[in-house]
């Protein structure tokens, strides 16, 4: 008797190990998610996945399959890329996936997220779930960040010395110092409550999107490879661009700029300053200019701030020459 129990305890365990392995029992709790792994990663097709079979998956792509759940997923160690996007999903256990290099999760639920395992996460896609809080300093690999459209009130980016893209527009960010992010191409952080941004320490960066915040001044003049510049509806003092010699759009409407200096911008292209208190704009040297709006440039009074708009004899530019509209500049502006 005695060892037929011994047998019958080792089988129990072995048909349990066996289970785990093969997804069976509880192993894959969500149905979805089951069906998708067995209908992707099945190759002798008998209704389970083996050690191997699981080992040789280094990509899922299971993304709108209405999952809820992925426990299970530890056991894909070799899981290179993960794209569980607009789904049910709560929370992401990846800890164990020390491979993970690019994982795409957003448009689910999740209220927390624990990257600080996968040092290999190169590609983070987060945008549009409940995150409020997001931790990325263990992430020294990772190149392309988008965690928009969270609840983030804080973003840790000094260690991301890899990072070219960064977006984290529409959170609740009231400071963001992107310094030491030395690499870094794209910056988008519209839609927050930033009054302080730091860009100084980003000498590749080319493009900044921070329209709709509650900047008073912005630094870019370390940034000598800028090309797109968009700061609108901030309040904004002051915009220094003399070290800006590459930059080709320029909007920064809606602020509450008194002059605005384009002279070293030879390669702006467009630039819209509508909104603000100039009362004066020299745009004569920006022979590449192809559209300007400066209108409407009132005071509280409603009455037209802009008197002189100086520009290159014969330009071609659009609301000004050939033909004049309010739309872009002002009626009562003297154009010289």
């Amino acid at each position: 008797m005695k060892n037929k129990r011994s047998i019958l305890l080792v089988a129990t365990t072995l048909f349990t190990i066996f289970s785990t392995t093969c997804f069976g029992g509880n192993a894959i709790p969500d149905a979805n998610f089951k069906k998708y792994l067995l209908g992707n990663f099945d190759a002798n097709e008998d209704g389970k996945l083996s050690k191997y079979e699981t080992l040789s998956v280094s990509a899922i792509y299971c993304s709108n399959q209405d999952i809820k759940t992925l426990s299970g997923i530890e056991q894909f160690t070799n899981l290179e890329k993960l794209d569980c996007s607009s789904n049910q999903l709560v929370s992401i256990d990846v800890s164990l996936n020390k491979l993970l290099d690019d994982l795409t999760c957003h448009s689910n639920k999740l209220t927390a997220l624990n990257v600080r395992s996968n040092g290999a996460l190169k590609h983070l896609d987060c945008r549009n779930n409940e995150l409020k809080a997001l931790d990325v300093s263990s992430n020294k690999a990772l190149k392309r960040l988008d965690c928009r459209y969270n609840g983030l009130t804080s973003l840790d980016v000094s260690s991301s010395r890899a990072l070219l893209s960064l977006w984290c527009g529409d959170n609740a960010l009231t400071t963001l110092d992107a310094t030491g992010c030395t690499a870094l191409k794209e910056l988008m952080c519209n839609d927050n409550d930033l009054t302080s941004l730091d860009v100084t320490g980003c000498k590749a960066l080319i493009w900044i999107s921070c329209f709709n915040n509650k900047l008073a001044s912005i630094n870019v003049s370390s940034n000598s490879n800028l090309e797109d510049l968009v700061c609108n509806n901030n309040v904004l003092t002051s915009l220094n661009l003399n070290q800006n010699a590459k930059i080709e759009i320029v909007v920064c409407s809606h602020n509450k700029l008194t002059s605005l200096n384009t002279s070293q911008n030879l390669l702006l292209d467009e630039l819209d300053c509508s909104n603000n208190q100039l009362t004066m704009l020299d745009i004569s040297r920006n022979s590449a200019l192809k559209q300007l709006i400066c209108s409407p440039m009132l005071d509280k009074q409603g009455i037209n701030l802009l008197y002189k708009l100086v520009v290159k004899k014969g330009s071609l530019l659009k609301g000004v020459y050939p033909k004049r509209s309010d739309k872009f500049v002002p009626a009562q502006t003297k154009i010289l």
